[in-house]
């Protein structure tokens, strides 16, 4: 039972990490090639680019296909990204 309590209050922890990451803080360690700050981005903001992209395009999978070049490009240049 110990553990699970452990594990749990290190889930949770993780968790508030996770909501105190700047977006910035997220884009410099994707810049570095980290693969779970940019998981961490892409679920943070998936939903409101898919539904951007949808309102102009008018198409569920042309904006599922835009949304997955959306970040691909961040991915991509995450180390160009200047602050603005």
């Amino acid at each position: 039972m110990q553990n699970i309590i452990a594990i749990s209050a290190a889930a949770q922890q993780g968790i508030l990490a996770v909501q105190a990451t700047s977006d910035e803080m997220l884009l410099e360690s994707v810049a570095d090639g980290n693969k779970s700050a940019m998981h961490i981005l892409y679920a943070r903001h998936r939903v409101r680019v898919y539904r951007f992209i949808l309102r102009m395009v008018r198409d569920a999978t042309t904006a599922e296909d835009l949304v997955s070049q959306v970040f691909l490009d961040v991915w991509r240049t995450a180390g160009q990204f200047e602050g603005r």
